[in-house]
């Protein structure tokens, strides 16, 4: 039988540190470009086209918020949860 080998570990640099869940500095980089696209003109635009809503489309998103709306207390039948 032959001996499997192993890759070298990986050295991704001083910068490759494993902040695993909350990577906070990954949030901060995704913060700002988001906040970058919003004051970009092509945000600006993306702002102002995103309100626009069919009158016809309007009424079926009003008549499926209330339908989610009248459930909002009631026991979720997929949970197996007990009371």
């Amino acid at each position: 039988m032959s001996k499997q080998q192993q890759p070298p570990p990986r050295d991704n640099g001083p910068k490759a540190k494993n902040q695993g869940e909350g990577d906070t500095e990954s949030a901060r980089r995704y913060n700002e470009s988001q906040q970058d696209f919003v004051n970009s003109a092509r945000g600006r635009a993306a702002i102002d086209d995103a309100g626009e809503v069919d009158p016809d489309e309007l009424e079926d998103l009003e008549d499926a918020e209330q339908a989610g709306l009248a459930r909002v207390n009631q026991e979720d039948p997929c949970c197996a949860c007990s009371s």
